[in-house]
């Protein structure tokens, strides 16, 4: 019997949950059935950039096989087209103007010297 969530519904580093004669047993998904597999590694991605910034001319194609990547997703991020989902989610929840920001970084400073 099957845990009350369908594998494919919970996959971000979520296991399905099997329930079997009294215990738990976690499952993952067959390998290549797994959503996060095609997400960005952040730590990957920056190092192809870096690789990139040290050529005359981008190869993203093969820049990207190399750090099993798609091309276009190294493109955008190379010609500042896109950020990280951890950059884009500050820029949409940010509460305070840069004005803001730097007044009250400002303030901090003043209080810790």
């Amino acid at each position: 019997m099957r845990g009350p969530y369908p594998a494919r519904s919970l996959r971000l580093f979520v296991m399905q949950i099997v329930y079997g004669l009294g215990s738990l047993q976690a499952v993952l998904p067959p390998e290549g059935d797994r959503e996060f597999d095609n997400m960005v590694n952040e730590a990957d991605i920056l190092k192809a950039i870096s690789d990139q910034n040290h050529k005359k001319k981008p190869k993203y194609v093969r820049t990207a096989r190399r750090y099993n990547h798609e091309p276009a997703t190294l493109r955008r991020r190379y010609k500042g087209q896109t950020v990280s989902n951890q950059e884009a989610t500050s820029i949409r929840r940010k509460l305070l103007t840069d004005a803001q920001e730097e007044v009250l970084l400002n303030h901090i400073s003043a209080l810790i010297s």
